[in-house]
């Protein structure tokens, strides 16, 4: 735990969380912050905003909603299966694959991928965030410190622009059933705030910028303007690819910057 204040930038309306805060206050959320939320657009309301070790981003309500997210501790495994390998099949994705070399998974889990993936929950930074919406888990996001991402760090693809320590983002999943429901929002801000919360100075991604939707196997990876309504920007570009489109450089400074215009967002 840290005891700054750190202040990314958070769509309209929202506020920064102290890492160690441990009670929900509340802060009005207009009615054009819906939109960069996934949310309804509905009329202005309270929504509480809460930060701890075990729940970041969160809660936040929308009319009858809530949105929790929470590190994957070993205690959340199962929430996390729910989302990415409901049928818990050994050879299905344990999203492993764009984070670990194949001889570190190996080493973890013992010939099990699910088990290698359960030995990064007991790490001191947790592999990612589950986000709940009235406490059902309904997407995933893998996140960590990018020098703790072996296929990031040794990838001759994807290369640092600097040498800040930054966080990144492997993948982003929203579960069977849930998806254009407004989940990726809410999910992202989890995400960075649990970064925030260990002191990272800020948070990369690598999406693609398709001209259209893309395909569903690759889409884990995101798309530049998911990443633009969460307040990051394409600061680089690298030589990997996905579904045959270049995947940019995108950071969110973890620092007080002017929140992403919802109106300019609205009229693209």
């Amino acid at each position: 735990m840290i005891d700054q204040v750190i202040s990314p930038v958070l769509p309209t309306g929202l506020v920064p969380v102290t890492a160690d805060a441990r009670s929900c206050r509340s802060v009005k959320v207009k009615r054009e912050s819906r939109i960069n939320l996934g949310l309804a657009a509905t009329d202005a309301q309270d929504v509480p905003v809460a930060g701890s070790a075990s729940s970041v981003g969160g809660p936040w309500w929308s009319g009858s909603v809530t949105w929790e997210t929470h590190p994957l501790t070993p205690d959340r495994f199962e929430d996390f299966a729910d989302v990415i390998n409901r049928t818990r099949r050994a050879n299905h994705c344990w999203c492993l694959s764009h984070r670990l070399r194949a001889g570190e998974i190996e080493e973890l889990g013992g010939g099990s991928r699910e088990q290698a993936m359960r030995s990064l929950c007991e790490r001191d930074h947790p592999p990612g965030v589950v986000i709940y919406r009235d406490g059902e888990p309904v997407g995933w996001c893998n996140i960590g410190p990018r020098t703790e991402i072996s296929r990031l760090a040794h990838s001759r693809l994807i290369r640092p622009i600097d040498d800040l320590p930054v966080w990144s983002i492997v993948c982003v999943v929203v579960r069977s059933g849930h998806r254009r429901q407004g989940v990726t929002a809410p999910l992202l801000e989890g995400a960075v705030a649990y970064a925030a919360s260990h002191g990272a100075p800020a948070v990369e991604a690598h999406p693609v910028d398709p001209p259209d939707r893309m395909d569903l196997t690759m889409a884990f990876v995101g798309t530049r303007s998911m990443f633009e309504r969460a307040g990051f920007r394409v600061v680089g570009t690298t030589g990997a690819v996905a579904s045959g489109m270049p995947r940019l450089i995108m950071r969110r400074d973890l620092h007080a910057l002017p929140a992403p215009d919802p109106h300019a967002e609205a009229s693209r």
